[in-house]
């Protein structure tokens, strides 16, 4: 197993590990995406 490589910013965790990347989204609120987040989430889906 290759070492996990972690980033991004307080709302949006970015996680590689190996050929697998995870993307978590937590901004404390449930069902709600502000344009930071989306920003955010589309920053670590370019990194994926």
């Amino acid at each position: 197993m290759t070492p996990r490589e972690s980033e991004m910013s307080e709302r949006v965790n970015y996680e590689k590990d190996g050929e697998i990347s995870i993307i978590r989204l937590d901004d404390g609120k449930a069902n709600a995406l502000s344009p930071a987040m989306w920003e955010d989430l589309n920053a670590g889906l370019d990194q994926a």
